[in-house]
This record gives structure tokens, sequence and C-alpha cells, in this order.
């Protein structure tokens, strides 16, 4: 039998605490809310309920299971693919989505590629085409040129469609602070202010916003050089020598430098309310190693495999059928001379099946007017097959949340 004495000591300890339950949320764009396609809703956060395109192996998702420090992570993910800066506020209200006692957001909005659904002008003026600094058009004109009646100027930068939308970009990019028209920086500081200022979670003490940044596309290094001539066009009537504009030097360099100066603006937006509790996230390092035209494996049909198809060691989708029933897991499914000729830019992309070739109407990759049918999940009646690339895959998603981790304090 025991002694009063002995366990006296035992109820006089403290009672034991279970782990604390943090509650964070993610808000944002594509970018936050992982776009990708998924046959049946596999890969789904919500089963698209939302029509979001969320998914279960976004960054959100993934520091909620992973969350720094001994707590359990109570986690809330709105974000929304084709959301603009104005949503996380108003327009779709993503802050009044997350509960009143939500400690810690993490945002990115307001700047790359703008999603891939909108064709109709109706719905264009009506929630917008996504993003806000007009990505989508370098993307569209730059690297996909999907439309074959349009001139897109050759290399970069010979005067047409790819120079003018790449001007219009670095424009709004670098609009000045005091910009009525809108810029990266006025309307990344309005968006923030407006959060800080109206939304419940926000002015609460201890609260916490961090922003992330973007990440480059392209290694620009020498040694990525054989990737000048190749081409990403969709386009099946550009078959004319120097019409399909290459992923020249010239052009990775300036794409990467719209990104590098986009996250300079939303830096030294964040700046201004670092009293605040709201931080900068630069992700783009998390991705070194991994973007497009990395160094040439020494065979020129191999690396164009890796990128267009989209190896595992590229973190981000291209617009190949990666991941659907028809295998285009191999160069064995390669036509060598198709190959070639994609090589040099002189043909379209590789159509390794008949079940390929019925499946998609290649012409109209990015054009958007008739969709398809059977791939699932859509964001209004465009399937996340177009919607995916130039967006991190899984991998990506995971360079994100360790970034994340190894920032977060709580």
């Amino acid at each position: 039998m025991c002694s009063l004495s002995l366990i006296q000591p035992l109820l006089s300890q403290t009672p034991f605490q279970p782990k604390s339950t943090y509650k964070f949320a993610t808000i944002g764009d594509s970018w936050a809310s992982g776009v990708t396609y998924a046959v049946g809703g596999t890969t789904n956060y919500d089963d698209n309920g939302s029509g979001c395109m969320r998914v279960k192996h976004g960054s959100g998702p993934q520091l909620s299971k992973d969350f720094p420090g001994d707590v359990r992570a109570s986690f809330d993910f709105v974000a929304c693919s084709g959301s603009r800066l104005v949503d996380m506020v108003q327009g779709q209200q993503q802050m009044s989505q997350i509960p009143d006692d939500t400690r810690l957001v993490t945002m990115q909005a307001g700047g790359q590629y703008n999603d891939y659904g909108r064709s109709n002008a109706d719905l264009k003026a009506k929630i917008g085409v996504g993003n806000n600094a007009g990505f989508y058009d370098v993307a569209r004109d730059c690297i996909y040129h999907n439309d074959w009646s349009k001139d897109y100027g050759g290399d970069y930068p010979k005067p047409g469609a790819c120079d003018d939308s790449i001007a219009a970009a670095e424009k709004y990019i670098t609009a000045a602070p005091e910009t009525l028209a809108g810029g990266t920086y006025p309307d990344t500081y309005a968006t923030t202010l407006d959060l800080l200022d109206n939304s419940i979670p926000a002015k609460k003490d201890g609260f916490e916003l961090y922003v992330l940044g973007y990440s480059h596309y392209f290694n620009e290094a020498p040694e990525s050089d054989w990737c000048n001539d190749i081409s990403f066009s969709v386009n099946r009537h550009e078959l004319t020598p120097n019409t399909r504009p290459g992923l020249s030097h010239e052009l990775r360099s300036k794409i990467n430098s719209l990104t590098t100066m986009l996250n300079e603006q939303i830096r030294d937006v964040v700046s201004q309310f670092a009293d605040r509790g709201v931080h900068y996230v630069s992700i783009t390092e998390g991705f070194e190693g991994h973007r497009f035209c990395e160094k040439s494996s020494g065979d020129p049909l191999t690396d164009y495999y890796n990128n267009f198809w989209g190896s595992y060691d590229v973190w981000y989708w291209n617009s190949g059928l990666r991941g659907l029933g028809t295998p285009v897991s191999s160069l064995d499914y390669f036509n060598e001379v198709k190959a070639a000729q994609m090589f040099n830019a002189t043909y379209l992309v590789p159509e390794t099946s008949t079940e390929a070739i019925d499946f998609w109407d290649w012409t109209d990759l990015l054009n958007f007017e008739k969709g398809i049918s059977g791939i699932l999940p859509l964001q209004g009646a465009t399937p996340g097959l177009l919607l995916r690339p130039f967006h991190p895959t899984e991998p990506g998603h995971t360079a994100i949340k360790n970034t994340l981790k190894a920032q977060v304090k709580v």
C-alpha cells in the first residue's frame, strides 16, 4: 500500500497539457491553391466543390501536416485559382471565410501566370483574367503561341505580340506607388492595408501574415543555352522556320527578370507593414536546379522530353499530357523524326499514340473555346489540364512548404 507522502508530490504536479492548436489559413491565387488536373478529383482538397482547384499537395495542406514547433495546426484552405489581389478582402472575400481567431495567414497573390480559363469576354469583365501582372499574356505570346493567325514577332525582342506582352507586364509591375491606374506596388499595398484594417483576424494581437513571392522559371546560365532554339509552342500551323520564338537566353532572362521585379515590389510593400506582423517570404531559392532548361544531359532528345513532358526533376507543369492515361513516360514513345523536328522548333508536340491524337485537338490547346470533357476538376468550363502549365508540381509545393516552415515563427 502506497504512502500518502509518496502520492502527494504527484498530485501537486501541473496536470498534463495537450499540444496547443494553432489556427492558420492559406489565401491567394492558383499558386496558393495548387492548380492541377485530376481524373475523378483524386488530388482535390475539397472535391473541387468550390471550383477553385485546391489540391491536397498544395503548400498550405502540406504545411498543416508539418507545422513548425510543437503544435497542432488547424487549417483553412480558401485560396482560389484565378483570384486577384482584390479577392483577398473584397471580391471573393477570402479573409472572411476563415475563423476569426486565425493566428497566421499565408498569402500568395497578385503576380504570376493568369489562370488559363478566360476566353469569354463577359467572363473577363465579370471576374477578371486571374492575377494582376499580365503574365498569362507573356506565357501565351512568348512561350505557347497558340493562335496561328497572330504575329508573335519571331525571337524576342523582335517587335510583335511577345514583345508587347512583356512590355505591358513590366509597365504594371514597375508602376510607381502613387499610380492611380494600378500596379504591383499600389495594388499590393492597398490589399495589405485593407486586410490589416478590415479583417477580424488581423485586428487581434499576435496575428501574422506571410506574403509569398514567386519563383524564376528558367535556368539562364550559359550551361542552359542548349535551350535557346527549342520551343514549347502548341501551334500546329507554325511550321515555317523562324516563326516560332525559341526559348532564347534573352527571353528566359527577361521573363526571370519580370519575376525578380515583381518580388521586389511585393517585398517593398511588405516592409511597410513589418511592425504589424507582415513578413515577406522568398521562395525562388527553393527551386534551384529544378527549373526549365537546366544543364543539358548531353542528349537533345532527352532534354526536350524532360522539359516538355515534365521530368520529375522539373518542378513546374508544362502543357504536355503527363499524368494522363495515355503513356508518355518514356523516350520510347517518341518518333525520332518528329522529335528531331520538334527540337528544331519546326513541329508541334510529341504525338505519342493514336489515343493521344484522338484525345486532344492540340491546335486549340490554349484557345479554350472548345474545352474538353471527362478531365476533372474544372474551373468554370476549363479543365485543370489547361490551367496547370507554369504552376508548381507537387515537389514544387513541397519546396514552398519547406521555405515557409523555416520562416514561420509560432
